[in-house]
């Protein structure tokens, strides 16, 4: 806690413990006093803890040394990776080869199936084009069949009905002199 006399002097820290329960330290009986040495101690042991975890967490995280390696093992180890580091180029070369086959081979068959599917839609447009024609002829065809009958049937109904307008008249023309003299010049008496 701070205390400022009020004096215009600077404020001094005066530290006083305090309890669990709140109350001051000082002036206290003995379980106080035991108190506070507990912790005090609690505090110097884990400052020794700390202390200890840092100076020995280095030497627990160590690396081992590695043994002496000589030159010529160096040298030989080397070599070694230069052969499989050889190796895997002439294997990726290889690999890239055939993946250029592969790229060459699939780029003609998909040229060959992009031109059997144009022949196909071709031949497909060309059939349905067709059937369509024959079918508006169909219905064109079928069409003048249907209206020739009936117009024959028209023109002999029209020859009937003329046939018997003809008859009436002439039968007319036998009470009417006038009306013979008529038939007579178009030759239909």
């Amino acid at each position: 806690m701070c205390r400022n006399s009020g004096t215009g002097r600077k404020a001094t820290l005066n530290w006083e413990p305090r309890l669990p329960d709140g109350g001051q330290a000082a002036g206290r009986s003995e379980p106080v006093n035991a108190y506070l040495k507990g912790l005090k101690l609690m505090k110097k042991i884990i400052a020794f803890l700390l202390l200890l975890l840092l100076v020995f967490t280095p030497v627990v995280g160590a690396v081992e040394t590695a043994p002496r390696i000589s030159d010529r093992e160096i040298i030989d180890a080397l070599h070694q990776l230069d052969k499989r580091v050889a190796l895997l180029e002439a294997g990726q070369a290889k690999i890239e080869s055939s993946i250029a086959a592969l790229r060459v081979e699939f780029r003609g068959e998909i040229n060959t199936l992009r031109r059997d599917l144009m022949n196909l839609l071709i031949w497909g447009f060309g059939v349905l084009f067709s059937g369509m024609f024959i079918l508006i002829g169909f219905i064109l065809w079928d069409r003048r069949s249907t209206i020739k009958p009936i117009r024959d049937e028209l023109k002999a109904l029209e020859v009937k009905k003329v046939d018997r307008m003809l008859q009436a008249l002439q039968k007319l023309a036998q009470d009417d002199p006038k009306l013979a003299e008529v038939l007579r010049s178009f030759s239909l008496l």
